[in-house]
């Protein structure tokens, strides 16, 4: 296999930022190495005064857990201009995952973020990944929630697949989950926080079947409703 080719992108909306990075040879045949990618970022945000429509971005980030992070990678999207929607920040032993789904202008690119993400310092060992967002029209029928469960146990395998199954069953849909493992010298155990949405006409029957399930398995599942 051919070593990679070097490129340089040179733009950040506003400023100029420079940072090389590779790219597979092939993967943009049209440009040459050391070739600027893009030497400006010019555009207009307003066409006869009226603002322009609005798209979704979804960007995602795995990196080493710093200090400051949280608050680098929000101040960053504050200043290109993107408002963010749904989103989570979990630290996962010393990495740190942040996922968000962004509403900007419609006439942005997504090379304006990637590019500007690419160089901050604190994502120095970053994977990134920032990709229009194609999901505005589904099944899904709520992504609110009205109950929180926490559950905890020995861990063993397959454990949370049942359990997101029975809850499929029940028609309780799962928005959010958080697991956190801890070892003995004897075996794990877990600690997994779920925030689901729950039918109001009949969340009595439904935890009580919950807390059948949980007898049934020695797990303990506390439920709080929101």
């Amino acid at each position: 296999m051919a070593p990679p080719q070097e490129y340089r992108i040179i733009k950040i909306r506003n400023s100029i930022a420079l940072r090389d990075f590779t790219l597979r040879e092939g993967l943009n045949s049209r440009l040459a190495p050391g070739r600027p990618i893009c030497q400006t970022a010019t555009a207009s945000y307003r066409v006869g005064g009226l603002r322009l429509g609005k798209k979704s971005i979804r960007i995602a980030i795995f990196c080493r857990a710093r200090p400051g992070l949280l608050q680098a990678i929000t101040g960053k999207l504050r200043e290109l201009e993107a408002n963010l929607g749904p989103t989570s920040f979990v630290l996962l032993g010393h990495g740190a995952e942040f996922t968000s789904v962004v509403t900007v202008d419609e006439d942005r690119e997504i090379w304006e973020f990637d590019s500007a993400i690419l160089v901050m310092p604190e994502l120095v060992d970053a994977q990134i990944s920032v990709h229009e967002y194609a999901f505005e029209d589904g099944d899904t029928k709520q992504t609110s929630v009205n109950l929180l469960l926490t559950v905890s146990g020995v861990d063993k395998p397959g454990l949370m697949a049942d359990l997101t199954t029975f809850l499929l069953l029940l028609d309780i849909q799962v928005i959010r989950m958080t697991t956190e493992i801890s070892a003995t010298e004897q075996d794990s155990h877990f600690t997994t926080r779920l925030t689901v949405w729950v039918d109001h006409g009949n969340v009595s029957d439904k935890l009580d079947q919950i807390t059948g399930y949980a007898e049934l398995h020695n797990l303990s599942i506390v439920p709080i409703l929101l």
